[in-house]
């Protein structure tokens, strides 16, 4: 069974309730009331958030590399701290990139 990663949030879900009096939100779940979400809503809620991410094409554009996770490294470009995007070489890039993500979704 795949597992909630341990950075992923679990607040409790917001919830809006009337009245001047202090409140805060629970279910009844099996005659027990809980606050937040259940461990099969919080996996439901990982996933769909996996996926989400997984469809996700976007590039970033930063002049320092410095930070940046190995594993989103094709999501960014590195621009120059002067010319940032203005840079022949780093229009380039990002069409040779958009390109790719774009053929790589038709595929």
């Amino acid at each position: 069974m795949r597992h909630v990663p341990d950075d992923f949030p679990r607040e409790p879900y917001d919830a809006s309730l009337a009245g001047s009096q202090p409140k805060f939100a629970v279910e009844s779940i099996d005659g027990k009331y809980c606050v937040g979400l259940t461990d099969e809503e919080l996996l439901e809620r990982s996933r769909g958030c996996e996926e989400w991410n997984g469809s996700v094409n976007g590039q970033a554009f930063d002049d320092n590399d410095d930070g940046w996770p190995f594993d989103m490294r094709h999501h960014f470009v590195l621009c120059d701290p002067e010319f940032r995007v203005s840079l022949q070489r780093t229009e380039l890039e990002l069409l040779e990139r958009l390109l790719f993500f774009s053929d790589a979704r038709m595929a």
